[in-house]
C-alpha cells in the first residue's frame, strides 16, 4: 500500500480504505529482464517483477522491438474498455483491453520497420521472433521507414483520446508531427489515418501532410519537437505544444476526427510561421490542461506558467505568462530568483487544472516541487498561493532552504530519496480528492490528499520500487516499497516512473516505468 508502515520514517499510516489510497497490485513489461521471461497472454511469470508481453525482449537488445520500449504516456478510453502507451523507443502505441482494472496485452501500432538496414535483422523485428517464437511484435503503419524516421510517429510521446472515443491522437517528436487514428469503439482497434508535420521530409512520406509553414528540418514551423497535446472541453479544437519553438499551434477537429491546422503562437517574434508574442513567454516544453468550462489553455515549461483565452472558434488568445525566474518577461512569483534556481517553479513539467476549475497544481522536476495557485473563475487569471517541495534547499529558511515553499514530511537534500526526487506526472481524481505524482529518479508514485474548498495538499504517501526509498534500514523511510523494489528501482516494474492516469472510475491508477518498458497498475480507493 502507500499507506505509511512501522517502519517509515516520515509518514503517518492513514485510517484503512482510506479515499484515494493505492495498493499495487502488478505490471506489464516488454522487456525479459523485468518479466523473467515472455508469458503467454494471462500467464503469470515464474520470476521477475512483471507479466511479460508475448513479444517481450532483453534488455539493450539491439535491432528489435517489443512495441513497449520506453513506455511513457497513458490514455484510457472513455468506455474504459482499453488503455493505450506510448513507446517512444519503439516508436509505436500498445493496446491493451481492460476488464475491472485487469489489463491484457492485444498488440501495437508501429513506425519503426527494422526489417531492413544495415544492423537489422532481415527476418523479424522482435528478439522471440528470431528464435521461433512470436510473430513481429507490431503491426507497421503504411509509411513506416527504418528506426521509424519520417514515418509520422518516431519517437511518439503523447496522447490524448476524443470524448466520443472514435479518435486518438499522438505527437511524435521525432516527425515533428500530430499522428491521428481512429478507433474502433467495440474492440478498441487502432486505424493509423495519418499525420500533419512541420518538417517537409515527414510531409513527403505516404500519408502525411505538412502545415503551411514547415521547413526541412520542423524549425520555426510551430512544430518543432512537439510534446504536449490537449483536446479542449467539447472536442472542436485540439492544442499542441512545441518544446524547440516554444510554440502553441491550433487545430480544428471535424466530427470525423480529422484536424486541420489553422495557426501558431511562440515566444519572441514568433517562430518563423507562428504569430508572436510581443512581451512574455509561450511555455511549451511540459503538460498543457484545459480548464473545464473551456474558457482557457494553461501550459508550462522550463519556469514559466502560459494562460491562454480560448475564443469560441477555439482559437488561443495569449494572456499573460507566471514565471519563477525574476528576469522573465513574465509575472514572477513572489519566490522568483535568478534563474529560478529554488523558487519552486523551476523545471516544470507537470499541470492539472481542479475539477471545480477554481485551482491550478503545477509540478516541478527540478526541485521536486508542486506549485498551488488561484484559478477566478471569470478571466482565467491565476494567483500564486504556495508550493510544497522534497527538495531541503527550495524548503523552510530554518531548514537551511531559500524559503519558497514549505517542506514535504519526506523533504533531503535535492530530494534524493524522497519519493519524489525529478517530479515528471501530475494526475488529479475525477472526485478532486487526491493528487498523484511519479517521480522518475525515484521510481515512486505519490499520493496527496486535497481539500476541495481549499486547495490545500496533505501529503499522505509514496510507493517506491527502489529499496534505496523503501522502509529503513535499508531504505531512506521515505515510501513505502513494492514487492519487486530493487536497488535504484532497476527492472522492478516502476524504473524511471512517467506517465500517470487515473480511471474514469476512479477504482485503478497506472503508471509507466520507461526503463522497464512496463505498465504498472494500482488499486485506488474510493
Amino acid at each position: 500500500m502507500l499507506a505509511g508502515t512501522a517502519g517509515m520514517l516520515f509518514a503517518a499510516a492513514p485510517a484503512p480504505g482510506a479515499v484515494g489510497e493505492l495498493t499495487y497490485r502488478d505490471c506489464i513489461t516488454g522487456e525479459i529482464d523485468s518479466s523473467g521471461a515472455p508469458a503467454k497472454r494471462g500467464a503469470t511469470p515464474t520470476s521477475g517483477a512483471c507479466v511479460g508481453i508475448p513479444t517481450a525482449i532483453s534488455s539493450g537488445a539491439e535491432g528489435f522491438i517489443s512495441g513497449l520500449g520506453g513506455a511513457r504516456d497513458i490514455a484510457v478510453s472513455p468506455d474504459g474498455r482499453s488503455v493505450y502507451v506510448t513507446a517512444p523507443t519503439d516508436d509505436a502505441i500498445a493496446h491493451f483491453t481492460r476488464v475491472g482494472g485487469k489489463l491484457t496485452y492485444e498488440g501495437c501500432l508501429s513506425g519503426w520497420d527494422g526489417t531492413i538496414g544495415p544492423g537489422k535483422t532481415a527476418t523479424a523485428t522482435t528478439e522471440g521472433a528470431a528464435k521461433g517464437g512470436a510473430g513481429p511484435p507490431c503491426t507497421l503503419i503504411e509509411g513506416a521507414s527504418l528506426d521509424g524516421v519520417n514515418s509520422g510517429l518516431d519517437s511518439v510521446r503523447e496522447l490524448a483520446i476524443s470524448a466520443d472515443g472514435r479518435s486518438l491522437y499522438a505527437t511524435a517528436a521525432g516527425d515533428d508531427a500530430v499522428a491521428r487514428f481512429r478507433r474502433n469503439r467495440r474492440s478498441g482497434e487502432l486505424t493509423y489515418k495519418g499525420c500533419i508535420t512541420g518538417e517537409a521530409e515527414t510531409a513527403a512520406g505516404p500519408r502525411c501532410v505538412g502545415i503551411p509553414g514547415a521547413t526541412s528540418t520542423g524549425l520555426g514551423s510551430g512544430l518543432n519537437f512537439p510534446t504536449a497535446l490537449t483536446l479542449r472541453p467539447g472536442d472542436e479544437a485540439l492544442y499542441v505544444g512545441s518544446t524547440s519553438d516554444d510554440a502553441v499551434a491550433w487545430f480544428k477537429r471535424a466530427r470525423s476526427g480529422a484536424l486541420t491546422f489553422k495557426r501558431c503562437v511562440s515566444s519572441g517574434g514568433g517562430a518563423g510561421a507562428c504569430d508572436g508574442v510581443a512581451v512574455g513567454e509561450v511555455a511549451a516544453g511540459g503538460t498543457m490542461a484545459p480548464s473545464a468550462d473551456g474558457k482557457n489553455l494553461y501550459s508550462v515549461g522550463s519556469s514559466d506558467l502560459t494562460r491562454f483565452a480560448l475564443k469560441r472558434s477555439g482559437r488561443p488568445l495569449w494572456q499573460d505568462c507566471l514565471s519563477g525566474d525574476e528576469v522573465s518577461d513574465c509575472r514572477e512569483i513572489p519566490s522568483a530568483t535568478p534563474g529560478a534556481t529554488d523558487s519552486g517553479f523551476d523545471g516544470l513539467s507537470g499541470l492539472v487544472v481542479s475539477p471545480d476549475d477554481r485551482w491550478v497544481y503545477a509540478g516541478g522536476e527540478n526541485e521536486n516541487a508542486i506549485a498551488r495557485l488561484r484559478r477566478n473563475l471569470d478571466t482565467g487569471r491565476l494567483a500564486w498561493r504556495d508550493c510544497l517541495t522534497a527538495t531541503t534547499e527550495t524548503g523552510p529558511v530554518m531548514s537551511g532552504g531559500s524559503g519558497a515553499c514549505a517542506a514535504l514530511p519526506t523533504m533531503a537534500p535535492e530530494g534524493e530519496d524522497s519519493g519524489f526526487e525529478e517530479l515528471e506526472g501530475l494526475e488529479m481524481s475525477a472526485d478532486g480528492k487526491s493528487l498523484y505524482t511519479t517521480a522518475s529518479r525515484d521510481a515512486s508514485v505519490g499520493w496527496l490528499k486535497r481539500k476541495q474548498r481549499t486547495g490545500e495538499l496533505i501529503f499522505k504517501g509514496c510507493i517506491s520500487g527502489d529499496t534505496d526509498v523503501g522502509p529503513a534500514p535499508a531504505g531512506s523511510g521515505a515510501c513505502t516499497a513494492i514487492p519487486s523494489a530493487s536497488d535504484g528501482g532497476n527492472e522492478s516494474g516502476l524504473d524511471s516512473a512517467r506517465g500517470i492516469t487515473v480511471s474514469d472510475d476512479g477504482r485503478w491508477l497506472y503508471a509507466t516505468g520507461a526503463a522497464d518498458d512496463a505498465l504498472a497498475r494500482f488499486r485506488r480507493e474510493r
